[in-house]
């Protein structure tokens, strides 16, 4: 739970400091409530959730919750292939052109910050980066 605000945080800020703070309340908006959102699946899943709260659903519930993240998996072809593509797309991206970054803030050791070290290259610059951050304030 902590990790995930953490995380929205992050996005946040980032977006903030970029100042796309509008497109990514548009994105979002898009994505939940658009053409294809996904604000109905959300909802299904709190409710089936709340369902095995119920005593005597709780079985109910989780077969209810197997079904459905079978046909999301169904529903959504390719929907690990997308996401492959999605972080190796994320992976090649640097930072923007016009970005501010403090000299010695994203150092990180073994592999090149070129984006050439993939998912883990990028935890790991982003540990350091927060680390350099912590140390200097």
């Amino acid at each position: 739970m902590i990790t995930g605000v953490l995380i929205v945080g992050l996005l946040l800020i980032s977006a903030g400091i970029k100042g796309k703070e509008n497109e990514l309340g548009a994105q979002l908006g898009q994505d939940l409530v658009g053409p294809q959102g996904f604000i109905g699946w959300i909802a299904a899943i709190v409710a089936l959730g709340g369902l095995g709260y119920v005593p005597g659903f709780e079985r109910v519930s989780r077969y209810l919750l197997a079904l459905m993240a079978i046909v999301i998996l169904i529903v959504n072809n390719g929907v690990f292939l997308n996401a492959q593509k999605a972080l190796q797309d994320a992976s090649a991206l640097g930072p923007e052109a016009g970005a501010q970054i403090p000299a010695g803030v994203l150092q990180t050791t073994g592999n090149s910050t070129s984006g050439g070290s993939g998912i883990l290259g990028s935890i790991g610059s982003a540990v350091s980066a927060i680390a350099s951050l912590a140390v200097a304030l």
